[in-house]
């Protein structure tokens, strides 16, 4: 393969997939930015198998770096790595590396697999081949020996104690293969790195490591030790890193576009060397890339849900009643600070009522029952809601806190009917039989009253008016004896409130008499 069409080749990968640069142990991908490596070529970039088992979700990774000065001719450099997790405690990955510095060419071809031990440890093996060669003139005696192929073996390991902090241990061809020119391998692994990173916010993450190779090439720094700053701003679109090391200072930008699956990346980053070495003769290189973030595949979402809602379904205007959500998590995964929103729908529009509830904690399996006081203002048919682990595409002056697996059962809802009190109650029974008769009602089964209630302005019964007066029929049935009569009354501002009391009498007296005990009602 011609060093021309291996570049082409490398540069429509470019374009067509995508590359996130991180130096960050505790981001999914290692040592992709900062190639630290014992020739510091890309295709030597410290990648630890472990990863594998960190990627939640398939990835498409490749970069061109430019360094724009070298031996001979300007060096081009270029990667492509891809990651699929296929359960939830194993991922495998692939890596292929291609690099023209000077004379020499190298390519590289590594298969790795990582698993999860527990919940913070994460180990990874890595098999590959490295192809090494050199562009001599056929006169050369050294072209004779120009070519060799080496398989290679890489461990790794990730270890995260708490949820911020990370350590991550790798070493790098371990059975040191055997290079073109007879550069026979030392013994040792080719590198051997150990970071670790603290994430302080997601707009701070320092990161300290130290990596040592077991071949230099003049005076080349080793070990190198790196320090860096990432982070992340505006809605986690873009990312920043800037670093220095043993031999350069660093820096870079992401840039994330969402849309697709997880999210297309654009980075950029640039390299001043602080030496002036056979690689670089002190020029600045770039590199390039784009990423391509597949589904999530490894994620262990909670399933928040408002089982049921228990209140008064007829409550008087004015006076405050009891609102009880019973709550659960039916996932898989459980979470801290879970909010809960009681809002209800009254006078044509929806009203938080505050404040907002938050549970400490909702675990698998877990239920929960939130009380929440309210008092009606207006009467009429309103309507309940609670909502847990809401969206703010749901309700906007909620912010979006957790990932909810299934959100079609996070919010339940209750319709209730608001009555309003009367202005003045007037109950006269005729006989003293009657009150007795209306004691046992109150003992026996639920009080009745018998006091119905007419909407302003007007005579007709409504159904709550209908079933007391039919109630109160049924057991003035049972008693013959007892007698009752009906007062009519009217609102003080009724232009002819008389008439309208006297027509309301009408109406209760004509049901009893449909009833069969109008000869007991006058």
């Amino acid at each position: 393969m011609t060093t021309k069409f291996r570049n082409i080749i490398f540069a429509i990968l470019v374009i067509l997939t995508s590359f996130s640069l991180s130096l960050s142990s505790y981001s999914k991908y290692l040592l992709l930015f900062n190639d630290d490596s014992r020739v510091n070529n890309i295709d030597y970039s410290v990648i630890n198998p472990a990863v594998s088992g960190l990627i939640p979700n398939p990835s498409i990774v490749a970069m061109f770096r430019l360094p724009l000065a070298g031996i001979g001719e300007s060096a081009q450099q270029g990667a492509l790595a891809l990651n699929y997790p296929f359960s939830f405690r194993d991922g495998v990955g692939f890596y292929i590396a291609n690099s023209h510095i000077g004379a020499e060419k190298l390519l590289r071809l590594n298969l790795s697999y990582g698993h999860v031990f527990g919940k913070r440890l994460f180990g990874g093996l890595g098999l590959g081949m490295i192809n090494s060669s050199f562009d001599l003139p056929p006169d050369d005696p050294l072209s004779q020996n120009n070519s060799a192929l080496s398989p290679t073996i890489s461990v790794g390991a990730v270890w995260k104690p708490v949820d911020k902090i990370m350590v991550a241990f790798s070493a790098v061809d371990v059975n040191s293969p055997n290079l073109a020119l007879s550069n026979d391998g030392s013994g040792f692994p080719a590198m051997l790195f150990l970071g670790m990173s603290y994430k302080v916010s997601k707009f701070m993450e320092p990161n300290f490591s130290v990596a040592y190779r077991s071949k230099v090439i003049g005076d080349e720094a080793n070990p190198i030790f790196d320090l860096s700053l990432r982070g992340k701003f505006y809605y986690d679109v873009v990312s920043w890193c800037l670093g220095v090391n043993s031999s350069k200072f660093y820096g870079g930008l992401n840039v994330k576009i969402p849309g697709i699956w997880q999210g297309i990346g654009i980075s950029y980053s640039v390299e001043i060397p602080l030496e002036s070495d056979l690689r670089h003769e002190g020029i600045m290189a770039h590199s390039f890339g784009l990423k391509i973030n597949g589904p999530l595949l490894r994620v262990l979402n909670p399933d928040f849900s408002c089982d049921s809602l228990a209140t008064k379904r007829i409550i008087l205007r004015g006076s405050k009643t009891e609102i009880k959500a019973f709550l659960s998590n039916k996932g898989k995964a459980g979470r801290r600070n879970v909010p809960v929103v009681f809002r209800v729908f009254e006078g044509g529009s929806w009203n938080l009522i505050y404040p907002i509830e938050v549970l400490p904690s909702l675990q698998p399996g877990q239920s929960r029952v939130l009380s929440k006081a309210w008092t009606p203002k207006k009467k009429g048919v309103d309507t309940i809601q609670v909502c847990i682990n809401v969206n703010e595409r749901v309700l906007p002056l909620i912010k979006p806190i957790l990932k909810d697996s299934k959100l079609s059962n996070n919010c339940r809802k209750l319709a209730i009917t608001v009555t309003a009190p009367p202005e003045t109650v007037i109950i006269k029974p005729l006989y003293t039989k009657l009150s007795a008769t209306q004691m046992l009602v109150k003992v026996e089964e639920e009080p009745l009253v018998p006091v119905v209630f007419f909407d302003f302005n007007s005579d007709s019964l409504d159904s709550i008016a209908i079933h007391v007066i039919t109630a109160y029929a049924a057991r003035l049935s049972k008693n013959p004896d007892a007698k009752i009569i009906v007062f009519g009354f009217a609102e003080s501002t009724e232009t002819d409130p008389q008439n309208l009391a006297k027509r309301r009498a009408q109406r209760v007296h004509e049901l009893f008499e449909r009833l069969g005990v109008g000869e007991q009602v006058k």
